[in-house]
């Protein structure tokens, strides 16, 4: 299964980097939210294989790691988690975690809060962002 995702992974960053066609963070925003819900949670958790090396789901067990725990994000107002160091851009942001808050953070998180970013290129297209964001609900409700 590693070397499925890696082989994954490996191919879409290739893939978005010799792309010809640049993606806007409009492209993700502009597509049809009720179409792009009954997409496999399956293709979800194989993307968020990139996201796991600084996020966790869980519950219990896994604390924060170079990023916050994402579990029970959604309603919270963003860095509002004790014990962990959000920047004062983030802290001073007023977001609160929604499924749209959380699509436009992952497409463009230094667009969304100038100041901020996250460790990760957005190589993602309008699909495979809401799929990522299905997966991300559903562990974390």
């Amino acid at each position: 299964m590693t070397r499925l995702l890696t082989t994954v992974f490996v191919t879409s960053l290739c893939s978005a980097l010799f792309s010809p066609y640049p993606r806007s963070e409009g492209d993700v925003l502009r597509k049809d939210m009720e179409s792009i819900r009954s997409i496999s949670l399956n293709k979800g958790e194989q993307l968020f294989f990139v996201c796991e090396s600084c996020h966790s789901l869980n519950e219990v067990g896994q604390g924060y790691k170079l990023g916050p725990n994402l579990y029970g994000i959604l309603g919270r107002p963003a860095a509002s988690r004790e014990d962990y160091d959000f920047s004062e851009e983030l802290k001073r942001s007023d977001i609160v975690w929604t499924r749209e808050s959380l699509i436009t953070w992952i497409v463009s998180t230094e667009t969304m809060v100038p100041g901020t970013f996250m460790l990760y290129e957005n190589f993602l297209n309008a699909q495979e962002v809401n799929s990522l964001v299905n997966y991300i609900i559903e562990k974390v409700e």
